[in-house]
């Protein structure tokens, strides 16, 4: 599974962060050394600034970040090492699970005594955040004014037991009020193919960020979709390519 995530400023081609139970960077981290300075605070906001340093999406659960601390981070790194550095004492490790994907999960030492694999519930999250990461690219997709590519939002979701989204609201602005109807009517009427599993965390915080690939025009960021329309088994941004597919989860009751 991958995502891609670009820089806030630049505004082509847009990407999708849930901040939920993963964490995943784009195949394109090269390992060039970069400038970092991010002081040691609060987990999820070192990964904010993270994120926008490096323009790698990353997806987390909030409730595993929740009281952790990062450690300061000063100095040239590859984007892996300064990854791994954030992570220092935290007890959370980043599990690469391909060639361009990781997942945020505590570390093997402090993990539960199980000598299993990543448990169901665990997986079956992941499953679903990646499902309506990809529901939700294509809603937006299906109209020139909410594709990805322009602006940024924040949004939440929560998403009831038949896949509709329950509530939802955005959390900041795009900039563009006429926009900001659009998003919220999009997400208002999204709904997700499989019903949520019944051990997942909710809301669900959706960051919508710009993208600095100076190639990656409308046409790329939603390939194959116009303007009307607004089917879920519609094309694929290319960040998702090579992802596992809208995964395999138990049907609604």
């Amino acid at each position: 599974m991958s995502d891609a995530g670009r820089n806030l400023a630049v505004r082509r081609g847009g990407v999708l962060l849930l901040v939920w139970c993963a964490l995943l960077v784009s195949g394109a981290a090269a390992e060039a050394a970069r400038r970092f300075d991010i002081a040691a605070q609060p987990l999820n906001e070192a990964l904010a600034q993270y994120s926008a340093l490096t323009g790698m999406a990353v997806l987390f659960d909030s409730a595993l970040v929740s009281g952790r601390r990062s450690t300061a981070l000063a100095g040239h790194f590859s984007d892996s090492a300064a990854l791994t550095q954030l992570l220092v004492g935290t007890g959370l490790e980043a599990h690469y699970s391909g060639a361009q994907g990781l997942t945020l999960r505590r570390h093997h030492a402090a993990a539960q005594p199980a000598a299993g694999a990543a448990g169901p519930h665990t997986v079956a999250a992941h499953r679903y955040a990646t499902l309506v990461q990809h529901s939700l690219w294509q809603a937006l997709c299906a109209s020139a004014l909410t594709r990805p590519g322009s602006y940024r939002a924040a949004v939440q979701l929560h998403i009831a037991a038949d896949g509709r989204v329950a509530t939802s609201r955005l959390l900041a602005s795009t900039g563009h009020a006429v926009r900001d109807a659009a998003l919220r009517e999009v997400l208002a009427s999204l709904h997700i193919a499989l019903a949520p599993p019944p051990t997942m965390a909710q809301p669900l915080t959706l960051l919508l960020r710009a993208a600095d690939t100076e190639g990656l025009d409308d046409s790329r960021a939603c390939p194959g979709v116009t303007d009307v329309e607004a089917d879920h088994q519609g094309p694929v941004h290319p960040a998702l390519r090579g992802t596992a597919q809208p995964p395999e989860l138990p049907a609604r009751q």
